[in-house]
């Protein structure tokens, strides 16, 4: 008997005393999805964004989190990185994978246009443990990683 109350507190411990990562979120997941990111996510999730998305509060605020805070769209200025290693190999954004699992009509850029481009139409890491760059044309499409912080629960 003595055993058996030894696992079942060791398992309580376990749950309520629990510490580790856990993802931070800024402020501005809290703001409703705008015009553009609702657009982008149903260009992305087609006819299942609505269930997939829409109804499922953590995935929109991961989205929202994402659109908003990890996708980072800078201009390639040729003449200061052409010479540095760390830009000579990036993979090229043309050459990954659509993600249209979901929407089958899904079509690749083939310029980057800041009004229409959907970084959610590519099969890329949404979370990657460090940062992630891509090169598309003449633009650096950087990914960043989630935040993550240590919460006590009591």
């Amino acid at each position: 008997m003595k055993q058996i109350f030894l696992i079942v507190a060791f398992m309580g411990s376990l749950v309520f005393g629990q510490t580790g990562p856990h993802v931070i979120f800024d402020a501005n997941v809290d703001a409703p999805l705008t015009a553009r990111e609702r657009a982008m996510i149903v260009e992305a999730f087609g006819d299942k964004a609505q269930a997939y998305v829409f109804d499922q509060p953590f995935t929109e605020r991961d989205l929202k989190d994402f659109l908003r805070n990890r996708v980072k769209v800078i201009r390639l200025d040729r003449a200061k990185y052409q010479n540095e290693p760390m830009y000579q190999n990036l993979p090229q954004l043309q050459n990954v994978g659509l993600y249209d699992v979901h929407n089958s009509s899904v079509i690749r850029d083939m310029v980057y246009n800041e009004s229409t481009f959907n970084i959610l139409k590519y099969d890329i890491n949404h979370h990657p443990v460090k940062e992630e760059i891509y090169q598309f044309g003449d633009y650096f499409i950087t990914i960043l990683p989630q935040k993550r912080g240590t919460i006590k629960r009591r």
